[in-house]
């Protein structure tokens, strides 16, 4: 099994990429900065696969990358963090790094990365993404989603990413429909795409979702949610 090292010193990054990559048949190590990562590439210098934050506190994600690249010269790279700019890929690109994942992504998106990079073949089918979509055709199988009306006041928080951290919002809402698979709400602000939300209060047997889509109205925003599990 192929290792797989992911340096981020936010949480819910690290809880969501570790998902995704453990649905690829991966092991995961985590650090939460970058002196944590060096030491665990000097005792795994058999892991494969860097997935690096740039925005750490304490040693930064160049600086991290340098120390890990000095002791594993064949470590294979990319980065996944928000706010990219045109020197960091110009810096990164010249030593050989050649993939850029800026948060927040899509699902299918940091598969795309993980497949280039370790020569794992595409995705077969939706069977392997159907906690994240609405409708799933599987060889054998076709189902649709069934959504049932749900009209109640939710007070939800998310925690933001930003280009110094984190910050924790809470908030207001309306739920509109509930499934199997997530939630519909309407909500005055404007959320992104793999946002984490905490329900202050369990729905449908559910504590947090992530946020797949957004349609703007003329005061508000329809957001369809997918629930989030931990493994």
């Amino acid at each position: 099994m192929k290792k797989v090292l992911v340096v981020d010193d936010e949480e819910f990054p690290r809880m969501l990429l570790r998902e995704a990559l453990e649905r690829k048949g991966l092991e995961v190590l985590e650090a939460d900065d970058g002196d944590t990562a060096v030491e665990i590439i000097y005792s795994h210098p058999d892991t494969e696969l860097l997935i690096l934050d740039l925005k750490m506190p304490r040693m930064n994600g160049k600086d991290t990358f340098r120390a890990i690249r000095a002791l594993n010269p064949g470590i294979k790279c990319f980065i996944c963090s928000s706010a990219i700019t045109q020197e960091d890929v110009e810096v990164f690109s010249a030593v050989g790094v050649k993939t850029f994942l800026e948060k927040p992504y899509l699902l299918e998106d940091l598969y795309r990365a993980i497949n280039s990079l370790t020569d794992s073949p595409p995705e077969p089918d939706a069977c392997s993404l159907k906690k994240f979509k609405a409708i799933e055709e599987c060889e054998n199988e076709r189902r649709q989603v069934k959504r049932e009306p749900l009209e109640k006041a939710i007070d939800v928080s998310v925690n933001i990413l930003e280009f110094k951290g984190s910050r924790k919002l809470d908030l207001k809402a309306a739920t509109c429909d509930i499934s199997n698979m997530g939630l519909g709400i309407k909500i005055d602000y404007p959320l992104e795409p793999g946002n984490v939300l905490y329900f202050n209060n369990e729905i449908g047997g559910h504590t947090r979702g992530v946020v797949k889509w957004i349609v703007k109205h003329e005061h508000s925003y329809k957001t369809g949610i997918e629930w989030f599990h931990y493994l």
